[in-house]
């Protein structure tokens, strides 16, 4: 199933972006729509609303009780947006020092973990 056709299951905007994102150790995607309005001065100012995260098939809805709780990744010390469209937004992790989520390089490797208690060799 393509991520188009997951979004729309899930009844996600096309046009929303998403960075990857992790709550309580399991990683997904983040979506937030983008909103443009216009200030007192009659000027453009453009911010992200936080919409819902998508974990393991899972829409979750956004709110203040977990904002605490996510982690954003960062890569090279920023945080990329996309659209399920191929376009991308990268914006220096240091704007994000005012918001509640947690910014990390998730890394690239997968962490090394023992094998379960019941783990049988067979030879």
């Amino acid at each position: 199933m393509s991520l188009l056709e997951i979004m729309k299951k899930n009844n996600i905007d096309p046009n929303w972006i998403f960075t990857h994102a992790r709550l309580h150790n399991k990683e997904g995607l983040f979506f937030f729509e983008s909103v443009v309005t216009d200030d007192d001065e009659g000027e453009q100012e453009q911010y992200f609303d936080a919409k819902c995260l998508l974990i393991d098939n899972t829409k979750l809805v956004y709110g203040d009780d977990m904002e605490k709780e996510i982690e954003i990744n960062s890569l090279d010390d920023n945080i990329i947006f996309n659209r399920v469209d191929g376009a991308s937004v990268s914006i220096p992790s240091s704007g994000f020092d005012n918001f509640p989520f947690k910014v990390i390089e998730f890394g690239t490797s997968i962490p090394k973990t023992g094998k379960p208690k019941d783990y049988v060799e067979i030879d």
